[in-house]
């Protein structure tokens, strides 16, 4: 170990007990992902002890002044989990406050590093100015952004953190809103930090941090501008809609919104076309053997009726047969959403609000997907949860989705309910 981080190594651990060594194995992976376990007989023992002294020698060479020995940078993240998230996978930080605002600080190879949380958006679109924050003149739209009334300080303290160092790197969300937080934040900071660039990671873990530092790109004007026009929306519709609702029915707490008015319009048409249908009386029957008839009538009361002189019913087994099913596929938003409503009765606001906690945690991929691809990573995690809970025979891994950067919803980490 020296101040820029940890040279390479090597250990042998004898094992006795599989389970507990199992369990050493998840709890290793959990800190750091690039520790590898190699049944001995497998090493190259000359060729990784070369290794050992090669990389002990490029740490002489740091230390003694042939090259910069570790570089000051600021990460800013939109919320202080994912802030401790990530400077945990790097050892113990020390927290440092700049003002009211507290930036972690620690040591990860390359840099030293300066995390904080931009706690959400710093700029909004301004409520006193042109229609609800926009400007049109003539087929033009300029939008004007303010700073938001509680954000003065974290705006400040950014500055103040921005004074000690030469670079930044913007790791918001990767999506849209992330784009523009992160557009902002560079605008903000450009007069105090020379260089600032982006980077994303689809999964909250030190070997996609780390990947992610060494590989920073520049950010996305496109993303930035959907971001922009998808606000105007939000002003336009929103608070127009709102005010006409208000007004119209006199209660103050109406609100109506761009995603809001066409769902209602849908599930309205879906109201009415369900009216139409013909009546029916379903029978679940549960045992050993579940499966469900169904009675058709063409009028409600028909089917009332028939429900109330249900006695009993006499059913006969004519056939059965033996089906594979194959699983569905993995979760995107719409799905996560949909599963948990069905099967936990929870709302589509709670829903996201536990997944962004699991997301910033480290335990999930990001939750903003439509993505059902399952990376070589997320196969392995699998396997290896499979593996050990029910063993070999049930791991039977499959493509699913295209290749890209974006993934389905999926653990991060190998770990059962009870870790968890």
């Amino acid at each position: 170990m020296y101040a820029g981080g940890i040279t390479k190594g090597l250990s042998y651990v004898l094992v006795e007990d599989r389970r507990a060594f199992n369990n050493l194995l998840k709890k290793v992976r959990w800190f750091n992902e690039d520790i590898k376990f190699i049944r001995a007989e497998d090493v190259d023992l000359r060729s990784v002890l070369w290794e050992i002294d090669a990389d002990r020698e490029k740490v002489k060479k740091v230390l003694g002044g042939k090259r910069e020995l570790i570089k000051p940078v600021l990460v800013v993240v939109e919320s202080p989990n994912k802030a401790r998230t990530i400077a945990n996978f790097f050892g113990k930080p020390v927290a440092r406050r700049f003002g009211e605002f507290e930036v972690l600080e620690i040591a990860t190879g390359n840099y030293y590093v300066m995390i904080t949380s931009s706690l959400g958006h710093i700029l909004d679109l301004s409520k006193e100015e042109g229609f609800h924050g926009v400007f049109v003149e003539g087929e033009k739209f300029v939008p004007i952004y303010r700073v938001i009334e509680d954000k003065e300080r974290a705006l400040e303290g950014l500055r103040l953190i921005a004074q000690e160092i030469d670079s930044a790197l913007i790791a918001t969300d990767p999506d849209t809103e992330g784009e523009k937080i992160g557009w902002d934040l560079s605008a903000l900071l450009k007069p105090f930090v020379r260089d600032i660039k982006r980077i994303e990671f689809h999964e909250i873990t030190r070997k996609a941090v780390r990947r992610a530092m060494e590989e920073p790109t520049d950010l996305r004007e496109d993303l930035v501008k959907a971001q922009v026009i998808r606000r105007i929306a939000d002003r336009w519709v929103g608070f127009e809609v709102s005010r006409i609702l208000q007004s119209t029915f006199g209660r103050a707490w109406l609100s109506g919104g761009r995603v809001q008015i066409p769902v209602l319009g849908w599930v309205i048409d879906r109201e009415k076309a369900y009216r139409k249908k013909k009546p029916v009386v379903q029978i679940t029957f549960k045992g050993d053997r579940w499966f469900r008839i169904e009675f058709e009538f063409e009028r409600k009361r028909e089917a009332e009726e028939f429900f109330k002189k249900l006695k009993k019913l006499d059913v006969e087994l004519i056939s059965e047969e033996e089906r594979e099913l194959l699983p569905p596929p993995p979760f995107t938003t719409d799905m996560l959403l949909k599963e948990a409503s069905e099967r936990l009765r929870f709302g589509a606001g709670r829903t996201m609000k536990l997944a962004q906690d699991l997301f910033e945690r480290g335990f999930i991929t990001y939750h903003r997907t439509d993505s059902t691809r399952v990376s070589d990573a997320g196969m392995g995690i699998a396997g290896e949860f499979i593996n050990e809970e029910l063993g070999k025979d049930f791991f039977k891994p499959r493509k699913w989705g295209e290749g890209g950067a974006h993934e389905c919803i999926r653990p991060t980490k190998a770990l059962s309910s009870e870790e968890l």
